[in-house]
This record gives C-alpha cells, sequence and structure tokens, in this order.
C-alpha cells in the first residue's frame, strides 16, 4: 500500500530517533493516540490554522506511516479553521499504549504522565512539547499549558524539567469558575530552556 507521499507501508518498520521524540514530546502537547475499534495505534495531531506550516512539517516528519497529508478544516472547538493529519495504525505506535496512556476500559485511554515516558524524552521532544503548550508571559518567562494534566503529573513534569538544569514549577490559574495548572519557568531558567531547545525548532515557530 503507498500513501500520497508516495511510501510503501512496511508493518516492520519502527519509529526513528527523531520520529520518536516527536510522538512522545508533542503527546505532552497537541499530539494524541487513537485505539479504539483498531488493531494498531495511530498518531493524531491538530492545530490551529496559523500553525498550519508547522503541523505539515510534522506529518513530512512522519511521512512513511501517513496516507494523507495534512489538511485545513473547519475546527470543532476555538477557531475557525485548524490542520490536522493522522498516520496508519501502525506497530510502531503500540508501545505508546502502555508507556503514555492508562486503560480505563477497553474502548477508553488516558494520558497519564509517567517517569518511564519521561526517562525517553531528550531535547528534541521537549522542544516539540514547547511548540504544541509553550509561550512566554508579557514578564518574558516560559510558561506551559499542562491544562489536562493533574496537580502530580505537573509536580513530576516541574521535577523532571528541573533535574535536566531547568527549574520549573506548577502555578494554579482560575479562571471562570474552574482551575488548573500550568508548568511556569522563571527568567533564568527561561534563557537555559531556549538555549537547550532553539536548534530544533523550524524557522515557522522562530517566534
Amino acid at each position: 500500500m503507498r500513501g500520497n507521499f508516495g511510501r510503501a507501508y512496511d508493518f516492520e518498520t519502527k519509529l526513528t530517533a527523531g520520529q520518536e521524540q516527536l510522538v512522545l514530546g508533542t503527546l505532552l502537547g497537541d499530539g494524541a493516540t487513537q485505539f479504539a475499534g483498531t488493531k494498531y495505534p495511530r498518531y493524531y495531531t491538530t492545530h490551529g490554522a496559523v500553525q498550519e506550516t508547522y503541523c505539515r512539517s510534522k506529518a513530512e516528519i512522519l511521512k512513511n506511516f501517513v496516507m494523507t497529508p495534512a489538511k485545513i478544516r473547519v475546527n470543532q472547538g476555538w477557531g475557525e479553521l485548524s490542520c490536522v493529519f493522522s498516520t496508519i495504525t501502525h506497530p510502531a505506535f503500540e508501545f505508546l499504549r502502555t508507556l503514555c496512556y492508562e486503560k480505563m476500559s477497553e474502548k477508553k485511554y488516558v494520558k497519564k504522565v509517567t517517569q518511564a515516558w519521561l526517562d525517553k524524552i531528550t531535547w528534541e521532544g521537549i522542544a516539540y512539547w514547547y511548540m504544541d503548550d509553550g509561550t512566554v508571559s508579557t514578564n518574558g518567562a516560559i510558561v506551559i499549558s499542562t491544562h489536562s494534566f493533574s496537580l502530580p503529573e505537573v509536580t513530576l513534569l516541574g521535577t523532571w524539567l528541573t533535574s535536566l538544569g531547568v527549574p520549573a514549577e506548577p502555578h494554579l490559574v482560575k479562571r471562570n469558575e474552574k482551575q488548573y495548572y500550568t508548568l511556569n519557568l522563571k527568567k533564568v531558567a527561561t534563557r537555559l530552556f531556549i538555549e537547550k531547545v532553539q536548534s530544533f525548532v523550524p524557522s515557522c515557530m522562530s517566534y
């Protein structure tokens, strides 16, 4: 079977080191793995239309697993349009089922941040996570959105980054009667963080 990118799909193919870092890093951010109704998982991601080039660059990196290139569609949530793509279902993504997810039922899996997952992520993967969910606040410090994770998970993420030389701490955010946590770096840590990830950031995401 061949996809639009002209590659033959070999179900013995493994993820390259770069592909694995993209997947592991973005699963902390905008990436997702779909399991229900298929023998093997598939990787899926969506971005706002303003990040179309970034989304397409991800599809290009994973092109030997992609049948249909990234496309623009009407968004179901925030913003009018989004850019999306998914891989084929493939054994290469099977390890994500137990590494990055907790099984809630036969058809439901929920992301679960664990030390085993974090131990596999390099600064390349961290760069993808930041490009997905990071921003620089008005005071010049990095804030990473970790809204979907529990306080223990965000604390673990902070401890992990701190162990890599970039101190980070959970920060409680209250908005519209809801509360969640972000991961905040101070200015000095922000400079160190940027030095670590900048070589992995494509020009379309340099902002």
